[in-house]
């Protein structure tokens, strides 16, 4: 997260489009992000708690926490790409392959998510919301 705001703002003073708003608008979403992996982790606890007490709700296999580790994998991949995104905004040459990488990595964990609740998310779920 750091990498991706320093790089982004690098790259916003570079194209003379730094401003102090956008900047503190950046903070104030990568302290969201910081909420949603705590809500994550807040529900595999719950479902920890679930299985281990409801004699009724049993798995096959041990329950250790799915939600967050799926939810910060999915965070990384983005951070990653929106900061090789600012390094191409600063002038690095990046190869092609790294995006496409980053992009069928953030897909198949998508998938992944999507596929716990049995649903295809609307499309502007899956489109990403943009970085500062």
């Amino acid at each position: 997260m750091a990498l991706d705001y320093v790089t982004g703002s690098m790259a916003a003073a570079k194209a003379g489009e730094w401003s102090s708003q956008k900047a503190k608008e950046g903070i104030w979403h990568k302290a969201g992000m910081v909420v949603v992996v705590l809500v994550a982790a807040g529900a595999d606890l719950l479902i920890g708690a679930v299985l281990a007490h409801l004699p009724v709700i049993r798995l096959p296999f041990e329950y250790a926490g799915l939600v967050c580790p799926i939810m910060l994998v999915w965070y990384i991949i983005t951070e990653l790409g929106s900061a090789g995104e600012n390094a191409v905004k600063m002038g690095a040459p990046v190869p092609r392959w790294l995006p496409k990488l980053l992009a069928v990595g953030k897909d198949a964990v998508d998938k992944a998510g999507d596929g716990f609740t049995g649903s295809e998310p609307e499309k502007s779920e899956r489109e990403d919301q943009g970085h500062e």
